[in-house]
């Protein structure tokens, strides 16, 4: 049976062998490409060309560098697992960039959710400073409105201060003459 397989395999590269010698114009004399290629008859075009036109014997050719020698005809066969050891790939590429696209997603919608609760907290933090500037000219205001009224209110015990003092000193003199008298009366 694997014997079989090789023989349609084989089949089938001598087949392409020669549709790619039919399309590019070459022959392949030697299968493992030990000699070189000659342009076929059945492209004229090629048979115009300088270097592949006969030039006099013991002259240099000027194309022999651009010649190119046939490679056997299985290596023109594709490799069957290619396609799907392509496909293999991409699907893991595919994979690795879904996931990174996942992560990415995932990372930015941390870093929002991160930036909107900084800014809740900032606001929050800017009206809660405001209330309490706020509250504290207020009582500011009120301190310095109760200071007045203190200050007000000691005008009036100033005069009663005073007005101690003028008792004071009366009756410091009321007692010193009543101390006189009783001395004098002795």
């Amino acid at each position: 049976m694997a014997q079989q397989s090789n023989t349609r395999t084989g089949v089938a590269a001598e087949e392409l062998a020669q549709r790619i010698s039919a399309l590019t114009g070459f022959d392949n004399n030697d299968i493992d490409g030990r000699e070189e290629a000659t342009p076929s008859s059945s492209n004229p075009s090629l048979l115009s060309s300088p270097e592949h036109q006969p030039g006099r014997v013991g002259a240099p050719r000027t194309g022999d560098a651009t010649l190119r020698r046939r490679r056997p005809s299985d290596d023109l066969i594709p490799d069957p697992m290619i396609l799907q050891d392509l496909e293999t790939h991409a699907r893991a590429i595919a994979s690795d960039v879904d996931m990174c696209l996942r992560d990415l997603r995932g990372s930015l919608r941390g870093m929002s959710d991160l930036t909107l609760e900084f800014m809740q907290t900032y606001s929050s933090t800017i009206f809660s400073t405001c209330d309490n500037v706020d509250t504290a000219i207020k009582g500011q205001y009120k301190l310095i409105a109760k200071a007045e009224e203190l200050s007000d209110a000691m005008q009036d015990a100033k005069k009663i201060a005073q007005q101690a003092k003028d008792m004071k000193r009366l009756v410091e003199l009321l007692e010193s003459r009543l101390v006189d008298e009783k001395s004098t009366s002795d």
